[in-house]
């Protein structure tokens, strides 16, 4: 990549009738420095290059000579050194010189206009961008980014509504709305009514969790729902969860800072109760709204593991969830591949013990303050946890069981077992037996500080719990060797399991 450098911007320089001199004064560098760049002998530091390219008129890419490799490499490199910038203006300076380089990339310019929403003096910089945003970029979700961030920067009302009447549209772009609107226009209606259910369902608990403001609008609600329902017992399981675990924590909360605790735990025990029963449920079990007018909604439960990106862009399984997809499908979705979504989950619902958990856990809620000290608050949470967390060792038996099942088919690419290396307050990193994996996920977990191994499990891949491999534990003695501690679940070939500290193991 040097000597291509060394030789555009030897080209460039005499199409342009330049001397050494008379470029290094235009770009502020001493002749040394460009002589050494043509010869190939130094290579320009990262900023130099929009500088350079820039001042020619051609983007880094053609001043390279770049393959798609090397352009990939140094996105990368700019990933990690904005990880490593905290300082908001500094993150904005290298993301202008990113920019520079990779005009094209829109998710630089979303990242640009997120960190000028706390940097009020950059606001005629944002609006620029975003007017150049949104009329070049074809990319629905940085297209909606960019959108948002500029919204929240800009603090003039009349430019903000000025920017919205000339790119708003009279229709409703969603998904949903549009494939309503083209299934009415064909006259299908057997495609639009479950769009119509969907979204009739959406208003509905939008509109009541609005109406929840205290223990009274609460409490209303709540004998709303038992009316249109026809049920009693609010601790069993149907479609309502996502909203009923909504009002059920904001009636406690509200009760404890009234000080009727006594209210406050009923509720609460209600909801851990229901939260309880909810992963209880077996794979396949019907849930349903137990309303006629969303009788299409009807989904089926399948219990699954969260996972999410941590910041050097890697997967780890963090609590697990419920999935529960609707018997008629409401939108296409791609059901075969996990990783695609529709990005307004319309083909199902989805719910998160981990939600109630951080909402008993956040500062913001007052009542739940005045008690979290309390033995009676703490079992009831610490039952939540144990549901919703990857930390718990049936929820990370069955991360670790389900992803060896779902790989035993590719025994012959991916080797014979699979591994999960649990860290307190992150998740569970994957492992499978090749070698330079292992290596790559420890370095991983080096680099965000994760060094603290709390439990090690492994499962052979179709199914089956194994004492743990040695080649793993080789690689973890490189993290005892940094005086970071490995406690080790170790399983058995009869599934019992114990905990032993991993010298004593060796």
């Amino acid at each position: 990549m040097k000597l291509e450098f060394a030789e555009n911007l030897k080209k460039m320089r005499r199409e342009r009738d330049m001397t050494q001199e008379e470029l290094a004064e235009k770009l502020s560098l001493s002749v040394q420095a460009i002589s050494r760049y043509e010869t190939g002998t130094t290579y320009p530091d990262i900023e130099m290059l929009p500088v350079i390219a820039g001042f020619f008129g051609v983007t880094v890419d053609a001043l390279l000579g770049t393959s798609p490799e090397v352009r990939e490499k140094r996105k990368d490199e700019y990933i990690e050194r904005l990880r490593m910038i905290t300082d908001r203006k500094e993150r904005l300076t290298l993301l202008r010189q990113q920019h520079a380089e990779f005009p094209e990339c829109w998710g630089v310019v979303s990242d640009m206009l997120y960190e000028m929403t706390f940097l009020p003096e950059c606001l005629e910089e944002a609006r620029m961008l975003a007017e150049d945003g949104v009329h070049h970029c074809t990319e629905i979700l940085w297209r909606e980014n960019i959108i948002m961030h500029y919204l929240h920067a800009e603090s003039d009302e009349n430019r903000a509504l000025t920017f919205i009447y000339k790119w708003a549209s009279k229709y409703d772009m969603k998904t949903a709305s549009l494939l309503r609107l083209y299934y009415n226009l064909h006259g299908n209606t057997e495609k639009e009514q479950p769009l119509n259910q969907k979204m009739l369902s959406e208003r509905l608990t939008e509109s009541l969790w609005a109406l929840a403001k205290d223990i009274d609008s609460c409490e209303e609600i709540i004998c709303f729902l038992d009316r249109i329902t026809k049920k009693t017992d609010h601790t069993e399981p149907d479609l309502w969860l996502n909203l009923k675990w909504k009002l059920y924590l904001k009636l406690a909360d509200c009760a404890f800072s009234d000080g009727n605790d006594e209210k406050g735990y009923t509720v609460l025990e209600e909801l851990v109760s229901l939260i309880e029963k909810v992963f209880s449920l077996p794979d396949g079990t019907v849930l349903s709204h137990h309303i006629g007018a969303l009788n299409l909604l009807d989904a089926k439960t399948k219990k699954e593991v969260f996972y999410q990106i941590t910041e050097n862009r890697g997967i780890v399984a963090h609590s697990v969830m419920l999935n529960m997809c609707y018997l008629s499908q409401v939108a296409p979705v791609d059901i075969a591949a996990d990783t695609i979504r529709d990005m307004e989950a319309f083909e199902g619902e989805v719910f998160f013990a981990k939600w109630v958990e951080d909402c008993i856990n956040s500062p913001g809620m007052r009542g739940f303050r005045r008690v979290k000290d309390e033995k009676r608050f703490q079992k009831l949470r610490e039952r939540v946890f144990a549901v919703s967390s990857i930390e718990n060792t049936d929820n990370l038996l069955f991360e670790l069981q389900r992803k060896a099942k779902l790989r035993g088919d590719q025994r012959g690419e991916f080797g014979d077992w699979s591994a999960s290396l649990l860290v307190h307050g992150v998740g569970a990193y994957p492992i499978y037996d090749n070698a330079d994996a292992i290596h790559s996920i420890l370095e991983r977990m080096k680099r965000e500080g994760n060094t603290r191994v709390a439990v090690v499990v492994a499962s052979k891949n179709g199914g089956g719990l194994i004492p743990m491999p040695k080649i793993l534990l080789k690689e973890l003695l490189s993290l005892n060797a940094e005086n970071a501690e490995a406690d080790v679940i170790i399983t058995d070939a009869d599934e019992s399991i114990f905990t032993v500290k991993m010298k004593s193991y060796l």
